[in-house]
């Protein structure tokens, strides 16, 4: 009796322990589109939410959405007075968070009892976070990727800090202008720089300046198919996004009202690495049933 009493306990810790190992384990962040030349797909967080109704920029919900199967989180970082990064998107506190005025001219001290606010306007107590506090948890996080959106940051420290943390081949940061582009491709770090292409002249220029840094090509998603293909050529990924207004919607609002094969029939003529979405649940579950 004693010896099954102690075989059944073994086995229920033996269980337990695999179930947390299962959860601990590096997340499939991205899909294999079998129907598109077995490229593979990641689709990316926009503003780390799941969806436009959640609280933005939010450590909470960029932990709900890698909860979710989304591997790739798109971030915004922005500098306080002090020059430490928190996630915010815009210039000032006032939209997403309970405090006031220019993020830029506020302290640290001051940003302490900040907290965001969802769309009521109500604080949902969480405080504005801190970027050394997302790569904190990340390095906890082996299959989770940033996609960081930076605005008037310190560009060698970010990649100092990315660098020294062992996160740098984890990081994809946006760039839209040549001269945040070569600034960081002078030092010598794993991010992939993501480049923002209308033409094939840019699409040229970019690839040459890559330098043997890793580089990837943003393309906007109403932008020509040969624009995708010339981009492909490369051999750089590309990124993309569901979020770009048109005349007819943003792609993200086209796949809500009309369904998932709005996401694959999109993603089908176009080569697309990573894939940047309101509604990254949504979105992935469509690309992964390709």
């Amino acid at each position: 009796m004693a010896l099954d009493l102690a075989r059944t306990c073994l086995l229920s810790l033996t269980v337990l322990i695999a179930a947390a190992c299962a959860a601990r384990a590096p997340l499939p962040a991205a899909c294999a589109d079998a129907a598109a030349g077995r490229r593979t797909i990641s689709v990316v967080a926009h503003r780390g939410w799941l969806a436009p109704t959640h609280v933005e920029n939010s450590l909470r919900e960029m932990k709900a959405a890698v909860r979710a199967g989304v591997g790739v989180l798109e971030i915004d970082l922005r500098a306080s007075r002090d020059g430490t990064l928190f996630l915010l998107h815009d210039a000032t506190l006032d939209r997403t968070t309970t405090g006031a005025g220019r993020i830029d001219a506020s302290t640290d001290a001051q940003l302490a009892g900040v907290t965001l606010k969802g769309l009521d306007g109500r604080s949902t107590g969480e405080p504005l976070p801190r970027f050394d506090d997302v790569l904190a948890w990340v390095e906890l996080e082996p299959g989770v990727q940033l996609m960081l959106d930076i605005k008037g940051v310190d560009l060698q420290a970010l990649v100092q800090t990315l660098v020294r943390r062992g996160l740098d081949s984890r990081s994809i940061i946006l760039t839209f202008d040549d001269a945040t582009t070569t600034a960081l491709l002078g030092p010598a770090h794993q991010a992939i720089v993501s480049v923002l292409v209308k033409t094939p002249g840019d699409i040229a220029r970019y690839a040459a300046l890559a330098r043997g840094h890793r580089m990837a090509l943003y393309v906007a998603q109403n932008a020509e198919v040969s624009l995708y293909d010339a981009a492909n050529a490369t051999g750089l990924p590309i990124v993309s996004d569901a979020i770009m207004a048109s005349p007819a919607g943003t792609l993200d609002d086209r796949a809500a009202r009309d369904g998932a094969q709005v996401y694959r029939e999109h993603l089908a003529t176009r080569p697309v690495r990573y894939f940047v979405s309101n509604h990254p649940v949504e979105a992935r579950a469509a690309v992964c049933a390709f």
